[in-house]
């Protein structure tokens, strides 16, 4: 998300995005490539490995509205586009 924020402040400044996509509009697709499964992941291995029948806030907000939040940002806010090869990112850091 920080990586979301640098960018738009940079493009922001810079006006009009003409021609090519830059390194630092790449690098943030890319971190969210790897943050949504992963948040996603985190998201329903704790509600189902992990949680205990009482619900709090802080947990709700940890495993879930982190993830949430993340996809509200990438896909309604900055509209990164996701797309196939980008997948492999994910897989990766996986490993």
């Amino acid at each position: 998300m920080i990586m979301s924020v640098i960018s738009f402040v940079y493009l922001a400044r810079r006006g009009t995005l003409e021609g090519r996509v830059g390194l630092l509009v790449k690098t943030t697709w890319a971190l969210c490539a790897i943050a949504i499964p992963s948040e996603v992941m985190i998201t329903i291995l704790f509600w189902v490995l992990e949680f205990d029948g009482t619900v709090r806030y802080v947990s709700v907000m940890v495993h879930g509205g982190a993830a949430i939040l993340i996809m509200i940002d990438a896909f309604i806010l900055s509209r990164m586009p996701l797309r196939m090869k980008q997948f492999i990112l994910s897989g990766k850091s996986a490993c």
